[in-house]
């Protein structure tokens, strides 16, 4: 596609080119033409995929060569229209220069946004259990465990992949087909995965009130194994003066009884934005327990993205780093995962969400994570999940940046 722009484009330059300097009226007339009209249809061609697409990848393009190509295309039709007889009395071209001017406009904005970095759980942050990130979790010697008959599947939350990949390179044997026996899914598919047996083992924060309910309408007891425990963190943009935030202060920010980062004693940043997740992700789940404590929690950025099959749907917005921006995620996947994302961590009522403080119970926010598996699950399966709270499995936990059981003194969620 951006090959055929460049096409007409030229086609355009070229049929100029020999109208001004060989007198070539017909041809050059003829290449006008096709330029402008392969533009026009290309413009119109570019605007429907933009619409089906909008939000996502599509197979042609990345995301971000649709916006480059969409941004070309106001230019593109005036430019073509300018070539066409019929549309060169002001009538038509003063309209024709104020759409492109919004044109440009809108996506100027909308690729500024979508330049923004945003906080999300979405992916492993392109871990793999081979990944040479994990050399440095390993053991310092052969794991004494390895799970014998067949090999348990693995799922969880992106931000513990880190750990129970490191899990499954200590004691799984090394093969191609490795992703046959672990995923990443992210929590809530890791719940579903678990309940209809797809999974074996999943690594989890707390299951919400609707992945707890859908585990007894499915007639599965879950077992809920804590091997760890990991802080529940509020983030916003590094710029943000902002470094401590009391837990009244976020309850009213989410209430919608705080709105401007003025009654916070932040002058210059405005509204607050207040992010939250979609329903059924860890750290949704630890906001509604933590925080919301079953209120209503009305404020939350809405996005409206594309449906797989056409039109437009509203969903919670992942956590996009403006100046004025609040959200929350979990502590390691912030600290550890994200890479150059320029956000800061709050301080909750002056306690920092450090290791020490999430092991003296200092810090508010802080509760186990679990090794989730049913209750009807073979021995080989359980087995593991002893040896994951044994020596060597917190070993790994500790080596990776978590807290293991031993030096944990909160009693969880």
């Amino acid at each position: 596609m951006l090959v055929f722009l460049i096409l007409m484009v030229l086609c355009c330059i070229c049929g100029h080119i020999l109208r001004l300097f060989f007198r070539g009226k017909t041809a050059s007339l003829a290449l006008i033409r096709i330029g402008a009209v392969g533009l026009i249809i290309l413009g119109g061609f570019s605007f429907i995929l933009m619409m089906i697409f909008s939000g996502s990848n599509t197979k042609w393009l990345s995301r971000q060569q649709l916006d480059i190509f969409m941004l070309c295309i106001p230019p593109c039709l005036l430019i073509a229209a300018l070539h066409l007889k019929r549309f060169r009395k002001k009538l038509f071209v003063i309209p024709l220069i104020c759409l492109c001017l919004v044109g440009i406009g809108l996506n100027i904005q909308s690729m500024y946004i979508k330049s923004i970095p945003t906080v999300s759980t979405k992916d492993e942050a392109g871990y793999s259990p081979y990944d040479k990130r994990l050399e440095a979790y390993e053991l310092d010697h052969p794991a004494s465990f390895h799970p014998e008959g067949a090999l348990p599947k693995l799922d969880g939350a992106t931000a513990l992949y880190p750990v129970y990949a490191s899990f499954y390179r200590a004691v799984y044997p090394q093969t191609d087909d490795w992703a046959s026996y672990i995923a990443c899914s992210t929590t809530n598919y890791a719940y579903m995965k678990i309940i209809n047996g797809s999974a074996d083992v999943i690594f989890v924060a707390e299951a919400s009130d609707e992945q707890a309910a859908a585990a007894r309408e499915a007639g599965v007891e879950l077992v809920f194994t804590p091997i760890g425990s990991e802080a529940f963190v509020f983030i916003v943009n590094s710029s943000n003066p902002l470094k401590d935030i009391t837990v009244s202060q976020i309850r009213q920010i989410y209430r919608g009884e705080l709105t401007e980062w003025s009654q916070l004693g932040i002058s210059g940043l405005g509204k607050i934005r207040a992010f939250q997740r979609t329903g059924g992700s860890g750290s949704q789940t630890a906001f509604e327990k933590m925080i919301a404590r079953g209120e209503d929690m009305p404020v939350a950025q809405i996005e409206e993205i594309a449906a797989s099959m056409g039109g437009m749907y509203d969903t919670i917005a992942d956590y996009r780093n403006y100046k004025n921006a609040i959200g929350y995620s979990f502590r390691y996947y912030c600290t550890e995962m994200l890479g150059s994302n320029r956000i800061r961590l709050l301080n909750i009522n002056g306690i920092s969400p450090t290791l020490e403080h999430i092991a003296d119970g200092s810090y508010p926010f802080s509760g186990y994570f679990y090794a989730v598996t049913r209750a009807d699950a073979p021995d080989n399966v359980n087995d593991f999940v002893r040896w994951m709270n044994g020596p060597e499995g917190q070993q790994i936990i500790s080596n990776v940046g978590y807290l293991p059981m031993a030096q944990s003194v909160h009693q969880g969620q």
